[in-house]
């Protein structure tokens, strides 16, 4: 198995899928590296939540918007990826609280099917590193292609039960890291 060394200090972006009905909350850090070789390949860093509070049957949103603070400020990544719709409240608090700023990456088919893409890409061309991270490769495994007609496909779940919420943070991550960080390093001129 090849090393899945993320790096703080090296460029990466965030995604952030939220709960809704029984599902996970997951963070996803992602990162585009480059072996000694000159050859591609992503880094991933997990954070998902799959047990809801026993007595209120809710995530902790309070808790885990500190954590994203935390990590925002320790490790300042490029951006920070989240469904404005399943998660406005959470985006609002993260800027309100703690002065971070979201950026939104609907989750319909046009933003979704585009960020799947690219996660297939890197699955099947081997270049995504998920060592580490149990829960984003169980997500993974629970996908099915969701054929969306002339948008191409995007995550579906392969059961109700099955959880898939960290893949589709990693697809928020990787689109807003191919979007919006990729290249910038060949635009600055020195």
């Amino acid at each position: 198995r090849r090393k899945n060394d993320f790096d703080f200090s090296l460029p990466w972006t965030m995604g952030i899928d939220g709960a809704t009905s029984g599902d996970s909350f997951a963070i996803v850090g992602y990162q585009e590296r480059k072996d000694s070789k000159g050859k591609p390949y992503s880094c991933v860093k997990e954070w998902v939540f799959d047990e809801p509070d026993e007595e209120t049957g809710h995530y902790r949103l309070g808790e885990i918007a500190e954590l994203i603070a935390n990590l925002c400020q320790r490790h300042e990544p490029e951006v920070v990826g989240i469904d404005p719709n399943r998660m406005i409240i959470m985006s609002n608090q993260l800027e309100d609280n703690y002065g971070i700023e979201t950026v939104s990456f609907a989750q319909n088919n046009p933003t979704m099917c585009q960020a799947t893409s690219l996660v297939y890409h890197l699955v099947k061309s081997k270049e995504l590193r998920l060592k580490g991270c149990p829960k984003l490769k169980e997500h993974l495994a629970n996908t099915i292609e969701d054929d969306k007609g002339s948008y191409g496909t995007r995550f579906g779940k392969d059961s109700k039960q099955s959880k898939i919420d960290a893949a589709i943070a990693l697809a928020i991550a990787t689109l807003a890291y191919e979007k919006l960080v990729a290249g910038m390093d060949a635009a600055i001129v020195y």
